[in-house]
This record gives structure tokens, C-alpha cells and sequence, in this order.
């Protein structure tokens, strides 16, 4: 009884594991942004004074008339503003903002496509394990010794099932562990946006935002997808 009851916590502790691996990256994502944000908006000024001194020296050196430089003045306040906004509001201090939203908007659509609601890479092995549980049962009811070959069709069904499972939910574990990086590491090149030069580093970070969040979407497809097509295959077996 001991013995069963010490194998049972060893087995929830162990199924726990990545989700406990998730709040501590989590947990660290909030650090993270807390100490990049700063240095973010330093990297953001510097590089905007950089911008706005050379192009005013080219327009001097052109000698721009005013109507020029009025054009030239609003190009450039509507330029840095839009990266500005980026840099307050993509990733802000608690953790929120436009970035963040990308990624849970991902992660909903993949909830509400699949159907299964929120995940978790317990839940996804769980769920291979019952799969795999239920062909197996399958396979002790065809009988080894009369019915060998569905046995051990069902017993390879079995394994590769559970193996399919396993690496959806690592992939899972990855995918959302890199969303916390991308929040977390990520932030410090919102500071890049404060000129020409550096601006496309901003947009390949919005890119890979975008990336990390299909990537949690099609892993949710996946696995929605597996769960409706497994239905009722012990039954038909």
C-alpha cells in the first residue's frame, strides 16, 4: 500500500513537472522584461538623437526650403512616434501589451479551433497515455494467441501514439517557453526603432512574435485533431 501510494506521488509529480517548468519561465519573463525595459527606452533615445541629427544635417546641407523641412520635421515625428508607441505599449512593465496579445490571441484561436480549451503538456501526454491505454486494452481483448497479428498491430498503434503525444507536448513545452523569451529577452530590441537603420530589427522581432504564435495555434490543431480522430479507435479495432 506505501509502495503504491509512494508510486502514485513519484507519477503526479513527474506529470507535473513541465507545468511547474512553465511557471518558473514564467516567473522569469516578468524579471526580465523589468530590467530590458529600461535599457530598451536609453537604446530608443540614443539612437532617435543619431536619426534626427543626421537627417537635419543632410536637409542643411541641402539647404531645404521651409516647406521641405516642414515635410521632412512631420515624416520623421510620425516616424519615430510609431516606433515610440511600439516601444511603450508592445511589451509594458506588468508583463501586458501589444506583443503579449499576439501570442494569446494565437493561443485562443487554437483553443477555440480545436476545441479543447486550454492546455497543458500534462494534459496532452494524458491524453496520449489514454490513448494509448485504450489499444492496448484492445489488443489484450483480440488475444495474442489467437488473433497475433491485430495484437501486435495494436500494441505498435499503441506506442507510436504514445510517442506522437509525447513529442507534441515537448514541442508545447518549447514553443511556449520560447513566447516567454520572446517576451521577456525579446523587448530590448523595441529599442532598435529609434532609427532607419536599426528599424528593420524591430519589425524581424514582430515577425517572430507573429511566427511563435502560429506555432502554439498549430500545435493546439494538432492536438484537437488527434483527439477527434482517436475517438473510437479501440472501439473499431
Amino acid at each position: 500500500m506505501a509502495l503504491s501510494v509512494t508510486a502514485a506521488h513519484a507519477q503526479a509529480g513527474s506529470t507535473n513537472a513541465p507545468t511547474s517548468i512553465l511557471d518558473e519561465y514564467k516567473s522569469l519573463e516578468g524579471q526580465w522584461v523589468s530590467k530590458l525595459l529600461g535599457a530598451a527606452q536609453r537604446l530608443f533615445v540614443l539612437l532617435a538623437g543619431i536619426e534626427v541629427i543626421w537627417s537635419f544635417t543632410l536637409l542643411a546641407l541641402e539647404k531645404a526650403d521651409f516647406q521641405l523641412l516642414t515635410a521632412a520635421i512631420i515624416r520623421k515625428i510620425m516616424w519615430i512616434g510609431i516606433f515610440y508607441a511600439l516601444l511603450l505599449y508592445g511589451v509594458t512593465p506588468d508583463g501586458g501589451g501589444w506583443i503579449p496579445a499576439i501570442l494569446n490571441s494565437f493561443q485562443l484561436l487554437g483553443q477555440n479551433a480545436s476545441s479543447v480549451g486550454p492546455l497543458g503538456p500534462s494534459a496532452i501526454v494524458g491524453f496520449g497515455v489514454n490513448t494509448a491505454v485504450d489499444l492496448l486494452s484492445a489488443a489484450s481483448d483480440a488475444g495474442f494467441l489467437t488473433n497475433m497479428g491485430n495484437a501486435l498491430t495494436l500494441v505498435f498503434c499503441a506506442v507510436v501514439i504514445f510517442i506522437a503525444y509525447l513529442a507534441i507536448a515537448i514541442q508545447f513545452v518549447v514553443a511556449l517557453v520560447e513566447s516567454y523569451l520572446v517576451i521577456g529577452g525579446g523587448c530590448i530590441l523595441l529599442g532598435f526603432g529609434g532609427s532607419r537603420w536599426t528599424a528593420p530589427y524591430v519589425e524581424r522581432y514582430l515577425a517572430y512574435s507573429v511566427s511563435v504564435g502560429l506555432k502554439i495555434l498549430i500545435l493546439y490543431l494538432l492536438v484537437g485533431a488527434g483527439m477527434t480522430l482517436s475517438q473510437g479507435w479501440a472501439q473499431v479495432a
